[in-house]
């Protein structure tokens, strides 16, 4: 399939333009109706402990993050990014330029085997707009036709709720749920999964 094909088949474009001055002089990989995407770095400490330091926020993850697990964290993603081509990126309102979240696709193996993982961590006081489903579909859509990965995974507790519309939302189904034992961080976990084929066709 030609990627002009599978533009047309997301709906992927690039005539879109990040207004603001601040996002102008970003180097966004990718965008969507009402965000962009860039890739973290250092200077994201005090952007993720929005998140990270948010007891509310985090309250699904097994604890929150000071500042030196915020920076093991963006090194974490600088380190995918370099071997895998993608990770966790930051997300940022094209209107303002205004940082909101992390949403990206980590490879990661918390079953004991590789799986490609599409992650979204957002700011409080965005929550309930849409953002996250947002940000999700589009990096599915970037993963499935830049990336060309052909499945992909969403993890989280069977009681994150708000986490599993979101899977939903962008075309996840539930696969299983993983007992404990199964998983890295010891939590029962829910697994949702995305595969190419279901948004592209075969032509």
């Amino acid at each position: 399939m030609s990627e002009n094909s599978k533009r047309v088949i997301f709906g992927l474009t690039h005539s879109l333009l990040c207004s603001s001055a601040f996002v102008m002089g970003e180097n966004f990989l990718f965008e969507s109706e009402r965000l962009c995407f860039r890739e973290l770095n250092f200077a994201d400490v005090d952007n993720l402990q929005l998140i990270f330091s948010d007891p509310v926020a985090m309250q699904y993850y097994p604890s929150t993050k000071d500042i030196e697990a915020t920076r093991n964290w963006i090194q974490w993603q600088l380190d995918n990014y370099k071997s895998d081509g993608h990770g966790l990126w930051a997300v940022h309102l094209k209107e303002s330029g205004e940082f909101i979240g992390q949403c990206g696709v980590i490879p990661n193996s918390p079953r004991g085997f590789r799986e490609n993982d599409v992650g979204y961590l957002f700011v409080r006081k965005f929550w309930g707009q849409g953002y996250a489903t947002e940000a999700a579909s589009r990096v599915r859509d970037y993963a499935f036709s830049k990336l060309d990965l052909d499945t992909l995974v969403v993890y989280m507790g069977p009681k994150n709720t708000p986490s599993r519309k979101v899977a939903e939302r962008i075309g996840g189904k539930l696969e299983c749920i993983e007992p404990p034992e199964r998983m890295r961080w010891k939590l029962e976990t829910c697994v949702y999964r995305l595969n190419r084929n279901d948004f592209v066709g075969n032509s």
